[in-house]
């Protein structure tokens, strides 16, 4: 089984220079314990990037798909009452 590479040696600068391309970043904890560099790559490339979870947006990412956690838990808590 292969090891994947560390998250710095993944070429970006070549894949951005294919047209109409982006990223979508799953979640995973390796990949959150990265969000800044991968954030800053993703910006440094100008690649368009999706990514799982808010506090990438708020580190500068484009938009994220996943779920909005404190409001989903806030309706959990509301339905208890």
């Amino acid at each position: 089984m292969s090891r994947p590479l560390p998250i710095s040696n993944v070429p970006l600068n070549s894949f951005a220079q294919v047209p109409n391309g982006g990223l979508v970043v799953p979640p995973d904890g390796t990949l959150n314990a990265h969000r800044d560099l991968i954030v800053a790559l993703a910006a440094r490339y100008r690649l368009p990037a999706v990514y799982p979870y808010r506090h990438f947006v708020a580190a500068g990412g484009l938009m994220s798909y996943g779920i909005d956690y404190v409001k989903h838990l806030t309706c959990e808590a509301e339905c208890l009452w």
